[in-house]
């Protein structure tokens, strides 16, 4: 015996709607348009202290998106210091039998922009975190996951300094 449920269409598009915009604030999507550094902040010259290489390029790289001019000397400019700073990361999840582990990546920015008579413009941390789902049966594959979610927090974490920049 089959039995036959009647659809209805209308709430099955409002509850694909709502799955939808729920998937989209979960992933950490926003919409942000285009932030431009504000012209008090122009032009900065950028201290490399601890970032690496990888890290000081995509610095540039989201300055320069968001239309920042660089000096070469510190002399005339206002100085941006930055540093990205891990933080401990967390096992939420452990399933030996499940082969998946899910822990819990988080990172710190802290920035500052002084001006070259060394007043302090802005100055300010910033933290985000983000959980990464690891599988246990291939541990070659993690180290790369990893790698990929810090970059993906560092990238996220400059956008939020850029808009903290551009909103002051």
């Amino acid at each position: 015996m089959i039995v036959l449920i009647p659809i209805d269409y209308k709430s099955m598009k409002l509850t694909v709607l709502i799955a939808t915009v729920l998937l989209l604030t979960a992933c950490g999507f926003h919409l942000r348009g285009d932030s431009k550094i504000m012209a008090e902040f122009n032009p900065l010259f950028l201290e490399q202290g601890q970032l690496s290489a990888d890290q000081m390029r995509r610095v540039r790289d989201s300055l320069k998106q968001a239309e920042a001019k660089f000096a070469t000397s510190a002399i005339t400019a206002n100085k941006l210091k930055l540093k990205l700073t891990p933080l401990k990361t967390r096992t939420l999840v452990d399933s030996t039998t499940g082969g998946v582990e899910l822990i819990q990546l988080a990172m710190r920015i802290d920035f500052s922009v002084i001006q070259a008579d060394g007043t302090i413009l802005i100055e300010q941390s910033l933290e985000q975190a983000q959980e990464v789902q690891l599988d246990t049966s291939n541990v070659l594959s993690q180290e790369s996951v990893l790698k990929t979610n810090r970059e993906a927090l560092e990238k996220n974490l400059l956008r939020s300094m850029i808009f903290q920049l551009s909103n002051r």
